[in-house]
Formats: structure tokens, sequence, C-alpha cells
């Protein structure tokens, strides 16, 4: 993949949206794509975590497995979603597992690629710090969930997330 593809890719994501054409292309000469098909592990809970990933197509479910081999799902993610931002804090193991639902692509970014555009880029520390706020937001919201509400609860929030991020994708509905 060329480095103006990739970077046109990186620039719809809101990680990376607030960055210059100039840092975009840097970025973009440095991602490197990948393809899998359905059901594939892109990694797995408890990998080396030395990446971050871009959802440029299809769609993955983000999975929790416990000590006994029970999981549970975290997230579904599609298109521009970016995940694995946790290898960026402290470069430790994956915390969950990606699973793709479809043929899926993405691009990926060590995290020695992003840490030397943080220290270039203060912009860019910034960026990534609200997106690693906003997903310890949404984790706290889900233990809430779980301690304060009753199954119904739940069900009837997690359909109500999921219509507005249909609405928010409408292009995810022909998929269904």
């Amino acid at each position: 993949m060329k480095a103006e593809q990739a970077a046109s890719l990186l620039a719809r994501t809101p990680l990376f949206a607030g960055l210059n054409e100039s840092e975009l292309l840097g970025l973009g000469a440095c991602a490197r794509r990948h393809s899998y098909r359905r059901g594939q592990y892109i990694f797995h809970q408890g990998d080396t975590g030395d990446a971050v990933f871009v959802l440029t197509e299809g769609r993955v479910k983000v999975i929790f497995a416990s000590a006994d081999g029970d999981e549970m799902i975290l997230a579904t993610l599609q298109p521009p979603d970016v995940f694995g931002e946790l290898a960026l804090i402290d470069g430790g193991p994956r915390s969950a597992s990606i699973q793709t639902l479809e043929p899926t692509a993405v691009l990926s970014l060590t995290r020695a690629t992003l840490l030397g555009l943080m220290s270039r880029q203060p912009g860019v520390t910034d960026v990534i710090l609200r997106s690693l706020g906003m997903l310890v937001r949404r984790m706290i919201a889900q233990a809430a969930d779980l301690v304060f509400m009753d199954l119904h609860g739940r069900v009837a929030k997690l359909l109500l997330r999921m219509i507005e991020d249909l609405s928010d994708h409408p292009s995810q509905l022909t998929s269904l």
C-alpha cells in the first residue's frame, strides 16, 4: 500500500485526524497493511503489545477470556476504529483478543513509530491520551452496568448503542 493511501485511511480516524499532511504521510509510510479471513485472530490476549491497529475494512470483536476459558465480548469495532492503544502506554501484554467477524483489513503502526511521533509532535500525545481516556470511561461504564443493571436493562442499553452505531455508520446496514 502506498504511503498516500495509508495516510488517507489514517486521516479518517479520530486518533490521527488532527495531524497535518506531512505527519500523516510519514505515518502512512510506516504503516503496514494486513488482511484477515473471517474468524481469524489478529492477536490473542497475553500476546506482546507492540503495535496499534486501524480497522480499514470489515468488523472485529474484542474478547476477554477468563482463566477458566469463559469469554466475554467487550466491543464490536468497525472502520475507522482503532484498537491496541494500551500497547502505547507500557508495551505490556494484550489485555484482550481481537477476532474478525468478516474478511477484514487493518493498518498497523509499531509502538516505536508512534512513540517517536509523540516525542516530535506533542499534540499527538494529547490525542492518544484522549483516546485512552475514552477507553477507560467505556470500561468503567460497562463495569457499572454489570453491577447496577439487571439483564433486561443491559440488553436494552446494548441494543440502543447498536442502533446509534448503525446510525453513525449507515453502510453497515447492508451487511446485516
